[in-house]
């Protein structure tokens, strides 16, 4: 949406053009990274219930940051329709 919403009204955007387009540099970053080994997805970094109830700064937090992934015999359509969605 972001990007769609740049390429329709960046013109319009001023100074916060240069800080959208780092949003989805980000944004799609982070999806090439998930999906960087061939037939697998990583899903969540680190587990949820730790990390909603340490109020530290992430680079003090002392919890595991343990990946979780899914391999292909796992994925569902479902899941993926999500993801790209």
């Amino acid at each position: 949406m972001l990007a769609w919403s740049v390429l329709e009204f960046g013109m319009f955007m001023d100074s916060d053009l240069q800080h959208a387009k780092e949003a989805i540099l980000w944004a799609t970053n982070y999806f090439l990274n998930t999906t960087s080994i061939l037939g697998h997805v990583f899903v969540q970094v680190g587990d949820p219930y730790s990390d909603h109830n340490c109020w530290e700064r992430p680079k003090d937090m002392d919890t595991a940051r343990t990946p979780f992934l899914i391999s292909n015999s796992y994925l569902d359509k479902k899941f993926l329709l999500k993801l790209l969605l």
